[in-house]
């Protein structure tokens, strides 16, 4: 996301939009005592002065007499009037529970609080996720205490209410503990209007508090102690306009730059906002706060203004905090976003469950147990002559709605940018299939750089609406038929494995083999980009042919592995590997590697979430059911090749790679690399690496069953 800053005005109360442009944009809204809130973008990247656009009104049927104090939760509006919060759609979403006006609102982290004093004259604070369903937080503050405004800070993790006399300062990680106050050495004179936080990376934090009917800032600083909060500096800010004391209604600070932003009129009506440093109030340095262009406006502002607040880059970032339901008992330290409470059950970090919400911009970082895309990469002539047979490579989703894009993974062999992505003379297809999405490339044998068509490809699948699904990459290899080759191109392996990587060559070309040399390419987890190719780590055999890898992590060890003669580097004529390790031990699964995974008996189990995903012609949860014909695959069985490649009725001579490492394999029964023999007697399975366990040495290539050997 481009870093943008967003400042919220009311006056009377003025509040913000999150604004998803690129450029930098300030977006408004602005209540200045009319019916609704005016909206407003202010574009501070243009090369002219700044422009303002005057866009819709929001809450045009709300009673601004009873006072509206604001905030954004994620892209929504939400807004106080008396005892009910509002969306922009004027729904509500929280009521207090025998009409108590609301005085303090923040929202962060998926959650909203507010403040009320109830008919008991105690102070209450609750606590409710962005759902708005079942039961939520509340705290007593104590009785016979004023209102308390309220301020969520999402970069620091913390809820904070302020009265007159008392700080509270709430963890997100830990709603359900309300802490000891800390209480404020001098009482503030009156109610606080507005509240700004920050905290410090040692701990300590500072309030920035404007006050009913002052023309100053209040700033204090907290230090932490063995038994809380100390107060220890105070300072204060007074803006005065030529001799004359200029009130000041509101104040909020961005906490991406520290600067204070202040709403002021001299007479109630006519209003602007003005920038000034935060750090230098402690000093109480004279400043003359910066005008913000294009701000300036009139209204009928009241004291009890509540709603103005500035929102920098890393407020925008509400949903990076981790919020799980109050009511929900999961174990997990931290979950990735939250759920609600469904019939009963505790939906926590490893549900599929509709209820289960996911940040949109963290849907890349959530993906561990979100429902994933029933997605494969097909490579039909995944072992192709440089000079003959056409390859092709589609990316196959269930459904109609998802965008793919095809690219390769890393760089091998010459890096001409003429076959970058693609190889050279490949072209894009995209084939017509009801119920399925099918994108990818042609690539007949090219006139010159014939070894481009080789190589490591990825298909990136991105759902069009990703509510509730994951964003899934799947890669596939293809490799060259010279007599120097790989069987198994793939290989899934767990954390803390031994593994070999072994090529062969034919008779004729073993005199080469002791001067084989070897390299990998790892990619960088957070970006997504090959990193540069380096030697392994390997233990050679005597012919240079098998890289063996002891005690292997994902972080040292996975990547794209290559043996090459030295000479022909460059002409992908050679044996390409991905090795995929799981980021848990053999039979464990969860962010924690503290989840037992299933059998997954044709399958790999998938470190995040502890589910099975299934080989080509297997489903079921532990990968034990057999498609009902040899062309099918998929999750539930639902896809062919022969939806991919007319006339292929089984998956001959066609490489099935599917999702989440579990890597590339020939469909049930035939042999790799080709894919177009079947197993030879006493295998079976995907790529044949099962045993036949019957009286005789045949059994299905297939499936493995002893009771016929149909033909294939």
């Amino acid at each position: 996301m481009a870093s943008v800053k967003v400042l919220m005005l009311i006056a009377a109360t003025m509040m913000i939009q999150a604004s998803s442009a690129q450029r930098v944009l300030r977006d408004f809204h602005i209540d200045a005592g009319t019916p609704g809130i005016r909206t407003y973008t202010l574009d501070t990247s243009a090369d002219d002065d700044d422009m303002i656009v005057q866009g819709e009104t929001v809450g045009a049927e709300a009673d601004s007499s009873r006072g509206r104090r604001s905030c954004y939760l994620g892209d929504s509006l939400l807004y106080t009037e008396g005892n009910v919060v509002y969306d922009e759609d004027r729904e509500m979403v929280v009521t207090t529970p025998n009409g108590e006006d609301i005085y303090g609102l923040a929202c962060c982290c998926n959650m909203v609080a507010i403040t009320y004093t109830d008919t008991n004259t105690a102070l209450i604070v609750e606590i409710h996720l962005q759902t708005f369903l079942g039961p939520f937080v509340r705290h007593d503050l104590g009785e016979d205490k004023t209102f308390a405004l309220a301020y969520c800070s999402a970069e620091a993790r913390t809820l904070v209410l302020l009265s007159i006399e008392s700080v509270w300062e709430i963890s997100i990680d830990s709603l359900q503990t309300l802490p000891v106050p800390t209480s404020l050495t001098t009482p503030l004179s009156t109610l606080p209007t507005c509240l700004a936080y920050r905290k410090e990376t040692d701990g300590s934090f500072d309030f920035f508090v404007t006050l009913i009917a002052a023309n100053t800032i209040t700033a204090m600083r907290f230090v932490p102690t063995e038994g809380g909060y100390q107060l220890t500096d105070m300072g204060s800010f007074a803006l005065v306009e030529g001799f004359a004391p200029r009130p000041i209604y509101c104040v909020d600070i961005d906490g991406f730059t520290d600067d204070l932003y202040i709403l002021s009129s001299a007479n109630r009506v006519a209003y602007d906002v003005r920038k000034l440093s935060a750090d230098m109030i402690f000093t109480n340095t004279d400043q003359t706060p910066q005008v913000v262009d294009g701000l300036a406006g009139t209204g009928d502002l009241e004291y009890s203004v509540g709603g103005f607040s500035v929102c920098g880059p890393d407020c925008n970032q509400y949903a990076a905090c981790n919020v799980e339901d109050p009511s929900c008992n999961c174990n997990e330290a931290s979950l990735c976003g939250f759920c609600a409470v469904n019939d009963d059950q505790c939906q926590c970090e490893d549900s599929r469950d509709e209820e289960c919400i996911y940040p949109e911009n963290l849907i890349d970082a959530c993906t561990q147990c979100l429902a994933r895309l029933d997605a494969s990469l097909l490579v039909k002539n995944p072992i192709a002559q440089r000079s003959t047979g056409e390859i092709e490579v589609f990316g196959v989703m269930r459904g109609e709605s998802a965008d793919i894009t095809i690219s390769r993974e890393v760089k091998v062999g010459r890096f001409e940018p003429e076959y970058w992505p693609l190889p050279v003379d490949a072209t894009s297809a995209e084939k017509n299939i009801a119920g399925l999405t099918v994108i990818g490339f042609e690539a007949p044998p090219p006139s010159e750089l014939r070894g481009s068509r080789f190589g490591v490809f990825r298909a990136d699948f991105q759902p069009i609406d990703s509510d509730g699904q994951r964003k899934t990459s799947i890669a596939g290899v293809i490799t060259e038929n010279s007599g120097f080759t790989n069987a198994i191109v793939t290989k899934t392996v767990s954390r803390g494995d031994d593994v070999k990587l072994e090529a062969s060559m034919v008779e004729g070309l073993l005199k080469f083999s002791n001067t084989l040399q070897w390299r990998v390419t790892k990619i960088d987890p957070v970006t997504g980009e090959p990193e540069a190719a380096v030697t392994p780590d390997c233990d050679f055999d005597p012919d240079r042919l098998t890289c063996a890898l002891a005690d292997v992590t994902k972080e040292s060890d996975e990547g794209v592995y290559e043996v090459f003669r030295p000479s022909r580097r460059l002409r992908n004529w050679h044996p390409i590997f991905y090795l995929y390790v799981r980021e848990c031990a053999e039979g464990w699964s969860g962010s924690s590697c503290d989840k037992p995974c299933p059998a997954c008996v044709n399958g790999q189990c998938d470190s995040g979430c502890g589910e099975c995903v299934c080989y080509p012609g297997w489903t079921g949860a532990d990968c034990n059911t057999a498609c009902a014909s040899e062309a099918n695959f998929g999750d539930n069985c639902n896809m062919a090749c022969s939806d991919v490649f007319a006339e292929n009725e089984n998956c001959m001579g066609v490489l099935i790679c599917r999702p989440d490492q579990t890597g590339c394999t020939c469909r049930s029964g035939l042999q790799p690399p080709e894919c177009m023999e079947p197993c030879e007697e006493g295998y079976w399975g995907p790529n044949c690496l099962n045993e036949c366990s019957c009286d005789d040495p045949t059994c299905d290539a297939r499936t493995g069953s002893c009771s016929s050997v149909p033909d294939l």
